[in-house]
């Protein structure tokens, strides 16, 4: 069996940056997904959106906010936190 990774730190809340689109994913981690780490401008759902299409996941914002629990809230994602992308598909 695999042990999923931990999860990422707590969320503080901050301002809405500008979408900023995700230029490479990242590299999965075993079978689970992966973990990308934030960068400035990015929204979740850009980021959702480039892990769909370049691995052609089906996995939605539930998904994202399962693999997720300690994120209260995913419109608030800061730049330098860690989001886990469950390998959906």
């Amino acid at each position: 069996t695999t042990v999923p990774p931990p999860p990422p730190p707590p969320v503080v809340p901050a301002e809405k940056p500008a979408e900023k689109p995700v230029e490479k994913p990242a590299e999965p981690i075993a079978k689970e997904g992966w973990v990308h780490t934030v960068e400035r401008g990015q929204s979740v759902g850009t980021i959702l959106d480039a892990y769909r299409k370049e691995y052609g996941l089906k996995t939605s914002l539930d998904d994202l906010r399962k693999a997720n629990p300690n994120i209260r809230n995913l419109n608030l994602v800061r730049p330098g936190q860690d989001i886990i992308i469950p390998d959906i598909r």
